[in-house]
């Protein structure tokens, strides 16, 4: 999503209370509209997101939710935006991958609508007053992960060429200094990196950090496959099921969100899909509970959303989410390590 992003992919969701009978105990619905990325270089952040949302749907009837794909391209989810707007059903736009969330803000917001990015950790529109951020920002995870590398003296910097990846390269640039003996960016739609690696290699660093998506996978198999003596630190967006998937036998660390694996909504997930999901269905799940706890107290309007979330909290798949003064969401990092297909917090 990434020309993301971690990248990544696209969520629209519409979240209206609108009553559709005459009885005025009738309970409001939640519409949702999610334009996610079901196909393309992000499509594994897009389907996950929908099963989640499907989970929605059966847990609470009172969510109407329909899907679009918008294959992570700016113009395309533009196009759905327009047609939404002239629906006039004044919905909460919720956004996916950070470029596209970005992209969209200002018309959201002149539309008097309200945007919720999900794992848009690259958003940078919270000033428009118009979003509630549901993904911890690239600024926070970096400080948790520069704070993990200060035992390291040179650091080697590998990522895909979007806007998170932008925005990383530069906050561990900023922070690190000399300390960066090389860095390889690479575009989404690359799938041999021997080059980049080749060439980190040769610089001998300490550690690699890795801002990727689903070429994860690819990466790591490729290092361990040229032979390549690479210790390796991930992001948030490394972990998907293509990762899982591959064959990695050494192990690998990554900075994560803290999710509570042990909250009912995530172990019906695991239960219904047959694995453990990442922080992009924790977060539709928290984005569940949070409008049907705004819901449930009359709050519909953008406005009262937004003053209902700011400087509030809420518990759930994160454990426990702290809105600040414009509804950024913050909450806990730990360190992961995945090998053979399982992944768990680094004890």
């Amino acid at each position: 999503m990434y020309k993301y992003i971690m990248i990544l992919l696209l969520l629209v969701a519409f979240m209206g209370c609108n009553d559709n009978s005459t009885d005025s105990t009738a309970q409001k619905k939640v519409k949702i509209a999610a334009i996610l990325d079901l196909s393309g270089a992000y499509k594994v952040y897009g389907l996950e997101c929908k099963q989640a949302l499907e989970l929605i749907q059966k847990k609470n009837q009172d969510f109407e939710i329909s899907y679009y794909d918008c294959k992570s391209i700016n113009e395309s989810a533009d196009s759905i935006l327009n047609l939404i707007i002239a629906e006039d059903n004044k919905p909460a736009i919720v956004t996916l991958s950070s470029w596209v969330s970005n992209y969209l803000a200002e018309k959201i917001a002149q539309n008097n609508l309200l945007q919720i990015p999900v794992g848009s950790s690259a958003f940078t529109k919270s000033d428009l007053h118009s979003s509630i951020m549901m993904t911890v920002r690239v600024e926070k995870e970096s400080d948790f992960l520069i704070s993990k590398l200060s035992a390291y003296s040179k650091i080697a910097l590998m990522h895909v060429n979007n806007a998170l990846g932008d925005l990383w390269n530069s906050q561990l640039a900023n922070s690190l200094g000399e300390r960066i003996v090389a860095s390889e960016i690479y575009d989404d739609t690359k799938s041999d990196f021997t080059e980049e690696l080749t060439r980190i290699a040769s610089q001998n660093p300490d550690i690699v950090v890795l801002v990727s998506t689903s070429e994860t996978g690819a990466i790591l198999s490729q290092a361990e496959a040229l032979g390549l003596n690479l210790a390796f630190i991930g992001t948030r967006t490394v972990l998907t099921n293509e990762l899982l998937k591959a064959n990695i036998t050494k192990d690998f660390i990554f900075s994560y969100p803290k999710i509570n694996y042990d909250f009912q909504l995530i172990k019906d997930f695991e239960a219904e899909y047959a694995y453990r999901p990442s922080s992009f269905t924790a977060e539709i799940i928290d984005l569940y509970l949070l409008l049907q706890k705004a819901a449930g107290n009359s709050k519909c309007s953008r406005d009262e959303l937004i003053e209902f979330v700011k400087n509030s909290s809420l518990n759930g798949s994160f454990h426990t989410i702290k809105f600040d003064g414009v509804c950024r969401a913050e909450y806990d990092f730990t360190i992961m390590k995945l090998k053979d297909g399982k992944f768990a917090e680094l004890e």
